[in-house]
């Protein structure tokens, strides 16, 4: 399994831009720039074609620039990892620039992206080219860089982003029936209450179109072997109080609580409201989110 957002890097901070190394990832500091992740639609393009590319972040307190730029360098040889240039280098004719300075951007394959030259396929038989997003904010600068799935028609299976059915408060923990689930809402005029110095029980559940039948390979060369895998979206949790119980759920295990009983971990007062954040994962660059608002009663 691939990480789509192959590396991330903060260039240059304030005082918070990096946030504080005891916070666990998934805790979203005040002011701090952040990328969640990269939506392409569609997740993988065939040499020549587009995807527009769109980022996630968090509420930012000012406005914030962005410089996307396709990365055609190889990785090392025998590797799937990105080539340093790819993050390190400002210039050169490897970095090909796109337009556009917002937080989308519409993206093409290289015409000479090929199975040859994008280094090992992942265990999905994936390949990916780099695209660096270099976000500003004030005095925060920081580079990101996403892996595009190349699209190979008549050989793999075409890819979908995964889609999200419900993004729910529960009172039992797997057990809950409709009658105790409350959806999160997604008005920030009208967030979901919830308890102060309680851990509330929240869950994720997506489509079943989004548990997509690929080829996988295993095994190293010349000894591989191809079986069918069905994708197991994963979804990463993100908010800007309390800490998770567990920051990554999935189908099995759709659940985590949201600790707002600890006050070492930016516990919420009463009336303070929280931004709460879900990306999804599938195997196959993939992705999706949702932004959810709780207020603390």
């Amino acid at each position: 399994m691939r990480a789509h957002l192959l590396a991330a890097v903060c260039v240059a901070c304030a005082v918070a831009g990096c946030g504080n190394d005891f916070d666990p990832a998934s805790y979203l500091a005040p002011g701090s720039l952040r990328i969640l992740g990269v939506v392409a639609d569609p997740p993988e393009a065939a040499p020549g074609e587009t995807s527009t590319l769109t980022v996630i972040t968090p509420d930012l307190p000012a406005p914030v620039s962005y410089e996307w730029v396709v990365c055609t360098q190889p990785p090392p040889p025998g590797s799937s990892s990105v080539d340093p240039l790819c993050l390190e280098a400002d210039m050169g004719n490897f970095l090909v620039a796109v337009d556009g300075g917002g937080p989308s951007a519409r993206v093409t394959m290289p015409s000479s992206a090929s199975p040859q030259t994008l280094g090992v396929p992942d265990a999905s038989g994936g390949f990916y080219i780099p695209v660096r997003v270099r976000a500003h904010m004030g005095e925060q600068t920081l580079d990101v860089v996403y892996g595009l799935r190349l699209a190979i028609p008549g050989v793999l299976p075409p890819n979908h982003n995964p889609t999200i059915a419900s993004a729910a408060l529960v009172d039992d923990p797997l057990d809950a029936s409709p009658m105790n689930v409350t959806e999160l809402s997604t008005d920030p005029a009208a967030p979901t209450p919830v308890a102060a110095h309680t851990q509330p029980t929240l869950r994720l559940t997506v489509t079943p179109d989004s548990f997509e039948v690929y080829p996988q390979l295993s095994g190293t060369p010349p000894n591989t072997t191809i079986t069918m895998a069905t994708e197991q979206p994963r979804f990463f949790w993100y908010a800007d109080s309390g800490l998770f119980t567990e920051d990554t759920t999935g189908a099995e295990q759709p659940d985590t609580k949201l600790q707002l009983d600890d006050p070492k971990h930016h516990q919420p007062a009463v009336g303070d409201r929280i931004n709460l954040f879900v990306v999804v994962h599938d195997d196959r660059a993939g992705t999706t989110f949702t932004h959810r608002y709780l207020v603390v009663q």
